[in-house]
């Protein structure tokens, strides 16, 4: 079970670091299935991520559907993978603009005003995640959001070369990955066990987890 665990999180560190990993060729790619995960693996949630440069713009579009509740979120990193984790920006369900025909179109980039309309988050320099939450309660009755994400900035027409010192790299990121991630999912563990039963507490400000906002 452990070794599966291992193969798991390493395809997860993989896409991040290297299949998926360039932010001016985003890729919007699932972030759990029945065959690999993160070690946070719920059967409730359908979660879409992607690597970004919170210095760049880009455009999320697609349709919204059908999931009750919804978060698409920024962050400074992902818990596991990164030194650091704090979400940087975020909107739920709640304040989400979606088109009569079901049409969403969020807006991430810096610089953003405040009153550039809906459906905007604001990045910084430091942010490089996008992490998107869907929760249903039954994913056989329910359709999931179909989204994509675009750069806006100009960028090279290709991605560049594929070298060994990339791969190399890589291959050290995700298996760092594997290794923290599980420290940090077994911390979580620990703490819940360590909390009354039957009770709720509120996630403290600013913790480092990639926790979401809303939900």
């Amino acid at each position: 079970a452990r070794d599966r665990v291992r193969f798991d999180d390493s395809r997860v560190g993989l896409d991040l670091t290297l299949e998926f990993a360039d932010p001016h060729h985003p890729a919007l790619v699932s972030a759990q299935e029945a065959h690999f995960g993160d070690g946070g693996n719920t059967a409730d949630c359908v979660y879409f991520h992607a690597v970004i440069d919170g210095r760049s713009s880009y455009r999320l579009r697609g349709t919204r559907g059908e999931a009750p509740l919804m978060e698409i979120g920024i962050y400074d990193g992902k818990i596991g993978l990164d030194p650091v984790s704090k979400r940087i920006d975020a909107v739920t369900e709640a304040g989400l603009v979606v088109g009569a025909h079901g049409e969403v179109d969020v807006r991430i980039g810096p610089g953003l005003a405040d009153n550039a309309g809906p459906n905007v988050l604001h990045s910084d320099a430091t942010t490089r995640y996008l992490f998107i939450r869907q929760y249903a309660h039954d994913w056989r009755s329910t359709t999931p959001a179909s989204l994509s994400l675009e750069l806006l900035d100009p960028a090279t027409a290709t991605p560049p070369p594929l070298t060994l010192a990339v791969v190399e790299d890589a291959l050290d990121r995700s298996a760092r990955f594997v290794h923290d991630a599980a420290v940090a999912w077994a911390a979580v563990v620990d703490n819940t066990r360590r909390e009354p039963a039957n009770v709720l507490t509120p996630v403290p400000d600013g913790i480092d987890m990639t926790v979401p906002t809303g939900h």
